[in-house]
């Protein structure tokens, strides 16, 4: 006699089955201290990252001053060692302002000239190092002293002449 199976039939047998094949196929989730771990990392390079990105990134340079007007003050003669005398001239490039009337005023950049070369000798003025020593002197003072109303920028020797 040929046996024939049936094919099993949705019934009680059948559903035992399919519960015991059912946990087989099931996924398994994976550990709470792997999730932790993956979400301490990710927010901890979000963190990172935003740290970065507002505290330890450098701001770009501030755009150099533009120069503005230039101002020559009148030449004034200094007393030199030895009975010389010095005519020297100044002028100073200031920082550009967007007012329409700014009031230069060249007297304190003309005191620290008088300061920097008087009772100077003519070997000393002769000597080009010194007088660039002697400038650059001049012109770090001038610039402290015009830094909060009218900004210097630059110092120029307009004339130097030595009798």
């Amino acid at each position: 006699m040929a046996s024939t199976t049936a094919p099993p039939k949705a019934g009680a047998a059948g559903s035992a089955e399919g519960a015991a094949e059912a946990p087989a196929k099931r996924r398994r989730r994976p550990p709470l201290l792997v999730l932790v771990a993956v979400a301490v990392v990710v927010l901890g390079g979000l963190g990172a990252g935003g740290y970065w990105w507002f505290a330890m990134r450098t701001p770009p340079p501030p755009p150099p001053p533009k120069p503005g007007e230039v101002l020559a003050l009148e030449p004034i003669s200094l007393n030199l060692a030895d009975g010389h005398y010095l005519k020297l001239g100044v002028a100073l490039q200031f920082e550009y302002s967007a007012e329409k009337k700014v009031k230069y005023d060249g007297s304190k950049a003309l005191d620290y000239a008088i300061d920097t070369f008087t009772g100077l000798t003519m070997a000393e003025l002769s000597d080009p190092t010194r007088r660039d020593e002697l400038k650059v002197e001049l012109k770090e003072h001038v610039i402290e002293a015009y830094a909060e109303k009218t900004p210097v920028l630059d110092l120029y020797l307009t004339e130097f002449v030595m009798q």
